[in-house]
């Protein structure tokens, strides 16, 4: 079946992508908190500040309970009150940026956190996670999203590769 039939013609494949962001993520890091509060900080790494730039603005992330945006690769105010949603590429160093917030146990950078990341995460990295202490007893999501890519509008998206044209088709 089409996907213009199965979606009818107003399909928009950025609507989509929206949701899995809003509905899937967010929603789902921020619904049930401790404390009864239903916002969250979200940590981009340099690779999904792209992603999720491409299809949302800071009013839709607020407007969703996203109250700072801030990067992992940078330093940070510490806010262990409040929970953290990291959408994270699937590397050694995002992975180990995000152990270092919780390497003192005393003082945290978030309180319980909720970890998505682009796409597949390799099993080496999940043990990575799975073997710290101060991170595990924190997780309450850990998730691949599957959103590797850049979207330019609607209906069109690029999986930031810049190489793929002249890999795929060398000149003479």
């Amino acid at each position: 079946e089409s996907d213009v039939a199965q979606h009818g013609v107003g399909f928009s494949l950025l609507d989509r992508v929206r949701q899995r962001f809003l509905k899937d993520m967010i929603a789902g890091a921020t619904e049930g908190n401790e404390g009864g509060g239903r916002y969250v900080a979200m940590v981009l790494d340099e690779g999904t500040v792209k992603i999720l730039s491409s299809c949302l603005r800071v009013y839709d992330l607020l407007e969703e309970g996203v109250t700072v945006v801030e990067t992992i690769e940078k330093p940070r105010q510490s806010l262990p009150s409040l929970d953290a949603l990291y959408f994270l590429t699937p590397t050694m160093t995002s992975v180990r940026n995000l152990q270092k917030d919780f390497k003192d146990p005393k003082r945290p950078q978030y309180g319980n956190i909720h970890i998505f990341f682009s796409s597949e995460v390799p099993e080496q990295l999940v043990r990575q996670l799975a073997q710290d202490p101060n991170v595990v007893c924190r997780v309450k999501t850990l998730k691949d999203m599957n959103l590797n890519f850049i979207m330019h509008d609607s209906a069109c998206f690029h999986c930031g590769r810049d190489r793929d044209i002249v890999d795929l088709f060398p000149g003479p």
